[in-house]
C-alpha cells in the first residue's frame, strides 16, 4: 500500500542487479534507470588516482588485471584493490597480484600460444601442468586461452587497427601485437573454436 500510494514527502529508490525478478506491479510504478558498466579506460584512471593518493604503485599489467576482474564495476574493483594490497602489501610484485586475484598472467597465455605455434606439445603440457600446480581451474585457463586467441584473431582480422577493441595494458598490447604478426587469421580462429569447445568439457 505504501508503494502504491506513497505520501507526497516520500521517495523510494530501489536498486537491484536482477531487474527481471521485480514484479510488473512494482515496475509499472517506477521510473527505471539502467546503469551501464564503466569502461576500462575510466576504471583504470580512477584506480590510478586512488593508488596515487594512497602512495601505492602497481605495474600497468597488474592494474589491467584488476580492471578486467572488476568487469565494469567500480565497487568490485575497489574491493579487489583492497584484497590485492592486503595480500601483497604496498610494494606488490606482479606475480603476487595475479596470485591474489586468482588469474592467469596474459604472458603465460602468450607462452602457451607460442608452444601451439611451434607444435611443441611438451612445452604446452608443461605450462598447463604448472598452472594446475598453482591451483588454477582448467576451465578458467581454457577460457583465458580462448580469449587470448580471440584477441589475436581481432588483431589479424583488422590488420592491427582495432586496438580499441583490446582490453590490454600498453606493455601487454606490444607483446600480443608482436605475437600476432607471423600468425594466420584462419589458424587463430581454428584454435579459438577448438579451445572454446574443449572448455565445455
Amino acid at each position: 500500500k505504501t508503494l502504491e500510494e506513497p505520501p507526497p514527502h516520500v521517495k523510494f529508490i530501489f536498486a537491484t542487479t536482477e531487474p527481471q525478478k521485480i514484479p510488473i506491479t512494482i515496475l509499472s510504478r517506477c521510473q527505471r534507470f539502467d546503469f551501464r558498466k564503466v569502461g576500462s579506460k575510466e576504471l583504470t584512471k580512477h584506480f590510478e588516482s586512488v593508488l596515487e593518493r594512497e602512495g601505492v604503485e602497481l605495474s600497468d599489467r597488474a592494474l589491467a588485471a584488476v580492471v578486467r576482474q572488476a568487469r565494469g564495476s567500480v565497487r568490485d574493483g575497489m574491493s579487489l584493490l583492497d584484497q590485492v594490497l592486503s595480500f601483497a602489501g604496498d610494494s606488490a610484485q606482479d606475480d603476487e597480484i595475479f596470485e591474489a586475484l586468482g588469474v592467469v598472467d596474459r604472458s603465460v597465455m602468450g607462452r602457451l600460444v607460442s608452444a601451439l605455434q611451434a607444435k611443441n606439445a611438451t612445452e604446452a603440457l608443461a605450462i598447463v601442468r604448472d598452472l594446475d600446480n598453482r591451483g588454477h581451474d582448467p576451465h578458467e585457463v581454457a577460457q583465458a586461452l580462448a580469449g587470448y586467441c580471440r584477441d589475436l584473431a581481432v588483431i589479424l582480422g583488422t590488420e592491427g587497427q582495432a586496438e580499441a577493441l583490446l582490453d590490454y595494458a600498453p606493455s601487454e598490447r606490444a607483446d600480443i601485437l608482436s605475437q600476432a604478426k607471423p600468425l594466420e587469421l584462419s589458424t587463430t580462429q581454428r584454435w579459438f573454436k577448438i579451445i572454446l569447445d574443449s572448455s565445455q568439457d
